[in-house]
């Protein structure tokens, strides 16, 4: 969390080979909201890598909307996320430093 920018930054690996996860990411203490910004790291398969003549493992930003205290997201198997996600408290300021704020993930393996 970041108090000054009024985000909470999120870093997930799903080291599962087939299976993307879904998490609901929930804010204990305010609320989402605006565009979330989403880079993954990810590439065919769990051996794949990159060469000086082949990029096979790439980067790609994205954008999600976030809205109220929840916050869903599949993260891709065998990736690397990281999402940025604006946040407010119930009065409408930014949300409080990192130790002060209630936050979760919550796992939902299918």
């Amino acid at each position: 969390m970041t108090a000054e920018a009024g985000e909470v930054v999120v870093n997930v690996t799903n080291r599962h080979r087939e299976q993307a996860i879904t998490t609901d990411i929930l804010c204990q203490t305010g609320r989402f909201g605006g565009k979330a910004t989403v880079y993954e790291v990810n590439g065919p398969d769990i051996k794949a890598e990159n060469s000086m003549t082949r990029q096979a493992v790439k980067n790609v930003t994205k954008e999600a909307q976030a809205r109220g205290d929840r916050f869903t997201y599949a993260f891709p198997a065998h990736s690397f996320t990281l999402i940025r996600i604006p946040c407010h408290n119930r009065l409408t300021a930014p949300c409080p430093a990192a130790g002060a704020v209630g936050w979760g993930l919550l796992n939902r393996i299918k």
